[in-house]
């Protein structure tokens, strides 16, 4: 889940259907996150955003490898 989106926070699918596949960080590396009702504002475009779910979700404390 994350908080970057529009509407507050969010569950991103396609990470919950590639880690049910394999639970690794590599398994988020095809996955691609939309930009679409992700916050765009001084504290960050909805592209750096985007990026960041990807890179908190693979720091996520006991979650990996």
């Amino acid at each position: 889940m994350t908080g970057a989106s529009q509407s507050g926070v969010m569950r991103v699918p396609a990470m919950e259907a590639a880690l049910k596949v394999d639970w690794s960080t590599a398994a988020l590396d095809k996955v691609a996150i939309s930009t679409d009702g992700l916050l765009n504002d001084l504290h960050g475009s909805a592209d750096y955003r985007a990026h960041l779910i990807k890179v908190m979700a693979k720091r996520a404390p006991g979650s990996f490898e």
